[in-house]
């Protein structure tokens, strides 16, 4: 449990991190340049890493429809999180960001089929989850 809090934990350091250094190179590059040379640069290293592992990548139908979710993170999310900065500050985007957790309580549910074993601390859980992203 504490490994998994720590790799959450630095998970949140380097998606605050990515945010502010986003901002600073949206300034100095157009929103898709930015967007290619970190996607360059995450192809490079994951190909190092998978080497230095000596991993092999399944290609069967259950692992190519999980990459393909590759869509909407990296790409889309991506996408829309640089073309975001440059029109607002980087905290304004964290703030508006921070609705990533109701989207994954409601997508959840309705993709993922989680059971819902009390719906009203389901919604009470939802309605914390809006409310302190707006605070």
């Amino acid at each position: 449990m504490i490994k998994g809090m720590l790799f959450a934990f630095l998970a949140a350091f380097s998606w605050g991190a990515a945010i502010v250094m986003s901002k600073k190179g949206v300034e100095e590059l157009d929103a898709g340049g930015v967007f290619f040379w970190q996607i360059c640069s995450a192809v490079i290293l994951s190909w190092i890493v998978l080497f230095i592992k000596r991993k092999k990548l399944p290609l069967n139908s259950k692992a190519i429809l999980a990459y393909a979710t590759g869509v909407f993170e990296p790409f889309l999310a991506y996408s829309f999180t640089l073309y975001g900065l440059y029109f607002i500050s980087a905290g304004s985007a964290s703030i508006i960001f921070s609705l990533e957790s109701v989207f994954i309580l409601v997508l959840s549910v309705l993709i993922c089929s989680v059971k819902i074993n009390s719906p009203q601390y389901f919604i009470l859980f939802l309605i914390g989850a809006i409310v302190g992203s707006i605070l």
